[in-house]
């Protein structure tokens, strides 16, 4: 069953990699219990996952959103609680695709969830997709080896300085949608 009611508030959950039988490594864990958190502390937002089908992090036979609904579900999240998914295969399609979700349910607040590594790039994509919304960004911790870190950390980086080379021009991928909502 999937939201259908407008909501004041909704908790948009950022995918991460699973693998190809579904199961989701800790990252993806980190994030959805940390939205589960949110949702109990929040009741009236309702909650949107993110995450279709990619090469690169989810090649299961179903979309990367549905396993981390049922993560949710096992933490006591609600049927109800939950808005269409966004079938994306990154961050600026997380933001895109929700676009017309969050405009479809009214809400007027979002609370984006992801880790910590990833909040400033995904505060740079959907502060432009969502301009006229109050957003708060949620980080989960993740306490992985240093190395790991340190390579998660050098490719948000490189990401993020590869969008803001592109903004303005005919390579930014948030352009129209910038525009069009700010």
């Amino acid at each position: 069953m999937s939201l259908s009611r407008p909501v004041a508030c909704l908790i948009v959950v950022l995918g991460s990699p699973n693998d190809k039988l579904g199961n989701l490594p800790e990252i993806a864990r980190e994030r959805l219990t940390l939205a589960a958190e949110e949702y109990f502390r929040l009741p009236n937002c309702g909650i949107l996952v993110t995450g279709g089908f990619g090469p690169h992090f989810n090649r299961s036979p179903l979309a990367h959103a549905e396993h981390a609904r049922s993560f949710l579900l096992s933490l006591a999240v609600p049927d109800s609680a939950f808005a269409d998914f966004a079938l994306s295969s990154n961050t600026v399609e997380d933001a895109l695709l929700a676009l017309p979700i969050v405009e479809r349910l009214r809400a007027e607040r979002l609370v984006v969830v992801t880790s910590e590594f990833h909040i400033e790039r995904a505060r740079y994509i959907f502060d432009r997709v969502f301009s006229r919304l109050e957003i708060r960004y949620v980080g989960a911790p993740h306490h992985g080896p240093p190395a790991a870190l340190r390579e998660l950390a050098d490719h948000e980086a490189r990401a993020l300085a590869h969008l803001r080379a592109a903004r303005g021009s005919s390579r930014d991928p948030l352009a129209e949608d910038a525009e069009r909502s700010g």
